[in-house]
């Protein structure tokens, strides 16, 4: 799909009632509704962002992902808490074979390695070597800085069954100052959100129906740091979450 980028999950911000990030931000709005409504899911994991910092690049890699989903209003009662839409991301069962890969571009360098039942990668966002030196350091949209990996297996179990595994790790920094030749007008700004994901999912196969248990445990966290020359100001908040699903499809 044109202007993606070759990005998977960012094929969602071409549909009608989607508007794309924002330059800067990595929200994502449905039918009007702000970014903090619209609920976001990996493999039945709800996820704070699908975007890194500046909405250049999703925290998914597009060789992980099978399918993505959105329901753009009214999704039910399994996705609450909610005035926006849906977005069901899921990941793709690991290659049979052994392999791997490595790309380099100006916006990041990604590697994945491959064995029977398991694939292991991340990327590294390299827009503060490429981008970063030619952006003043008072920009009004700072260059970010950002990595995330991801580790997906899967096994066939004696009785048939499947079992999925999936953890991801999903890191963002973004820095703003404001110069000054005098040492008590200057500000810096730093500012560092991250979350992380571990999550556990058996499907049982009857004929036509698949029985599906799934179970995550989560941590997200923000740091910010302000520095105006003699006074420095930090903020650190950090929230843990579990949760389990059982679901029929």
């Amino acid at each position: 799909m044109p202007g993606v980028q070759g990005d998977a999950i960012k094929a969602v911000e071409t549909l009608a009632g989607v508007t794309r990030a924002p330059v800067g931000s990595d929200g994502l709005a449905i039918w009007g509704a702000s970014p903090a409504d619209t609920r976001l899911y990996i493999d039945d994991i709800p996820v704070p962002r699908l975007f890194h910092r500046g909405g250049l690049r999703s925290i998914v890699p597009a060789g992980l992902v099978d399918s993505v989903a959105v329901v753009p209003g009214g999704p039910g009662p399994r996705y609450g808490r909610g005035l926006g839409g849906v977005v069901q991301v899921r990941t793709a069962a690991p290659d049979p074979g052994w392999g791997g890969s490595v790309a380099v571009d100006p916006i990041d360098a990604a590697a994945t390695v491959r064995a029977p039942g398991l694939q292991v990668g991340g990327r590294y966002g390299l827009l503060p070597h490429t981008l970063g030196p030619l952006v003043p350091a008072t920009a009004v949209l700072p260059v970010p800085a950002f990595w995330d990996a991801h580790l997906r297996g899967q096994l066939e179990l004696p009785n048939g069954d499947t079992l999925s595994l999936l953890v991801l790790a999903v890191d963002d920094q973004v820095q703003r100052r404001l110069p000054s030749v005098l040492p008590d007008d200057r500000f810096t700004e730093e500012t560092r959100t991250g979350f992380g994901r571990v999550g556990l999912r058996v499907e049982r196969f009857e004929g036509d129906v698949v029985t599906m248990t799934s179970g995550w445990v989560g941590l997200d966290g923000t740091r910010t740091r302000m520095d105006f020359g003699e006074t420095v100001v930090r903020d650190e908040t950090r929230m843990a979450g579990a949760g389990v699903l059982l679901s029929q499809e």
